[in-house]
């Protein structure tokens, strides 16, 4: 009621799962909350017939830098994790650079008040 901001303003604050069970879904969260706050998802411990991750893995049109954050990076983001710690060894370099871009962007994010 006396929030003068829209709810979309809010979008960036919250965190959101892939297991959306149709990548149409994943595409518009993706879209509209950006991909640094998408993360796998799990139906754990209930199970389901599709390998977690998969569907991710498979998303037509997003660049192996996107899988990778949403596989990895920002479920490390999210829990405050040092990902070096966790990341496969053949994915440390790639982990790198996207944590350095990713920095880069919060650092001009606050500089611009978001």
């Amino acid at each position: 009621m006396g929030d003068p901001r829209k709810p979309r303003e809010y979008l960036g604050q919250f965190w959101f799962d892939s297991l959306t069970n149709d990548p149409d879904t994943l595409d518009f969260i993706v879209k509209w909350c950006g991909e640094d706050k998408v993360a796998l998802g799990t139906d754990y411990p209930f199970g389901w017939d599709v390998p977690e991750g998969s569907m991710v893995e498979g998303m037509p049109n997003w660049t192996n830098a996107r899988r990778h954050k949403v596989l990895w990076l920002n479920g490390f983001d999210w829990l405050g994790l040092d990902g070096d710690d966790y990341v496969p060894e053949k994915s440390q370099e790639q982990y790198k650079k996207a944590i350095m871009k990713q920095k880069g962007r919060r650092a001009r994010a606050l500089r611009c008040g978001k």
